[in-house]
This record gives structure tokens, sequence and C-alpha cells, in this order.
């Protein structure tokens, strides 16, 4: 009876345990197959270096200037009698852009002209005299003395004549009329201005401490109030010195402004690379 109870036990233990290794496997245990386990996946980011250059860039404000300008202001006083030449039109050097009237001094001119020509025919007959001793060598200075200061009085007539005329000083457009025929001016009556605007120029400051930062021939890139497009001028020339009051640098650059689509006078933008 004892036997057949110990063999119960045993059969019992062995029973509990099979059970437990078959049907209690522990929660971390995974499925086990032939070889070792694979360790989990890691994600991962991943960047690709290279080197490539940093740009420090600057900002400046700045001013749009014609290549050329001026305002037309005649050189002696008189009546404008002519103003040929239409607002807003393209005028080339040497167009007669305003006339004063000279009728005195062209009257003064004939006058001299009939008298220079009466003391050059005395000089010549004299110089032939004066080959044959027929008229002392004083007679005959006098005589060409006489000719050369006609002939002076005539061309500074003619110059006073010309400062009747204003001219265009190079080729531009021309602005708006600031007078009207008939009226009585003088040197400081303003009759018009001419801009050649073809090329202009961008004016624009730098702090010293950046006045090495550019050459003659770079390139600067500046903006205006007028448009959202960004031009490109370059620069041709560098104040040799330092503003003792600002202590800026001034700076010019040249823009082709041959669609003219920038105004002088405009402000710009300009941005430059270090």
């Amino acid at each position: 009876m004892k036997t057949q109870t110990l063999v119960f036990i045993l059969l019992l233990i062995v029973a509990l345990v099979a059970i437990k290794f078959i049907f209690l496997k522990p929660e971390n245990a995974g499925p086990q197959k032939g070889g070792p386990q694979k360790a989990p996946i890691a994600m991962v980011s991943a960047y690709i270096v290279k080197s490539e250059e940093l740009e420090t860039k600057l900002y400046a404000s700045g001013s749009v200037k014609a290549n050329e300008e001026v305002t037309l202001h005649p050189e002696m006083p008189g009546k404008l009698i002519s103003l040929p030449f239409q607002e807003g039109s393209y005028v080339n050097k040497g167009t007669l852009l305003a006339k004063i009237n000279d009728a005195d001094l062209q009257a003064q001119l004939r006058k001299l002209e009939i008298q220079a020509k009466l003391a050059k025919e005395k000089v010549e007959r004299l110089k032939g005299l004066l080959d044959i001793k027929g008229v002392s060598q004083e007679d005959y200075d006098m005589a060409q003395n006489q000719w050369e200061s006609l002939s002076a009085d005539m061309d500074y007539t003619k110059a006073q004549i010309a400062k009747t005329e204003i001219r265009a000083p190079f080729n531009g457009k021309i602005g708006l009329r600031q007078v009207s025929e008939g009226s009585f001016v003088n040197s400081s009556t303003s009759i018009a201005s001419i801009q050649q605007s073809e090329q202009l120029k961008i004016d624009f400051t730098l702090p010293e401490k950046y006045s090495n930062v550019l050459a003659v021939g770079d390139a600067v890139h500046f903006t205006v109030e007028s448009s959202k497009e960004n031009y490109q001028a370059k620069v041709y020339a560098i104040e040799p010195r330092i503003d003792e009051q600002t202590r800026n640098i001034q700076v010019r650059a040249i823009y082709n402004n041959s669609n003219n689509a920038v105004y002088p006078g405009a402000f710009a933008r300009v941005e430059l690379v270090a």
C-alpha cells in the first residue's frame, strides 16, 4: 500500500512539472528557433556633411543718379525769343534748346566786319608801298595793329552771340521747361534740366570697418520702390577717403539702364556680399 502511494505521488510530481514547461512559459520568452536570437532593429537619422561657403550679406541705403545731369541756365541776360525743343524728348549734343535776342550784337558784328575789311585792304596796300619804300614801317605797323584789333573785337562779339544760345551739352532727355518765350532771363533763371539716363550711378555708403570689402569691378545688387525686380550694378569708383563726420566711405556703382526701367532720383536698397 505504501509503495503504491509513493508511486502515485511521483507520477503526480512528474505531471505537474510537464504541465509547467508545456503550458506555463515565461512572458518574455519568445519563440525559439534554431540559431541565436536577432537583436531588435534601431531607428537612426543620418546626415551627409559637405563643405560650403557661407555668405555675409551687407545692406546699405543709396540713391540713383543720372550718369550726366545739368540744369540749363543762360550765360547772359536778355529776352527769350525761341525755345525749340519738345519737353520730355531725347536731344543730341549741340542741339539748340533756347535763344536769347541778339539783334544788337548782330548789328555790332556787321559793323566790325566792314571796318575789319577796310583795315585789311589798307594793310595790303601799305604792304605793297612798304616793299618799294613808299611808306614808312611805322605807318604799316599802325594799320596792321588796327586790323588785328578789329579782328579781336569781332571774335569777342561772336563769343557774346554764342552766349545767347543754349545748346545741349550731351546726348540725353530734356525735362519740363520752366520759362516761356518772351520771358526776360538772366544767369539765375532755370530753363530746363537735361539728363543722360542710359547709364545710372548708384551712390551708397558703407561703415569704415567694411572699407576693404569692396573693390572696383565687384558686383552689387539693388532694388527700388517702383519695382520688385533685383538689379545688378558694378562698382566703378570708391572715394579714397573716409568721411570724418559719419566715418563712412562713399561707393559708386554703374548700372546699364538701356531699357529705362529705373528713374534717376529713386531710393535704392543695396545688397552686397562681404
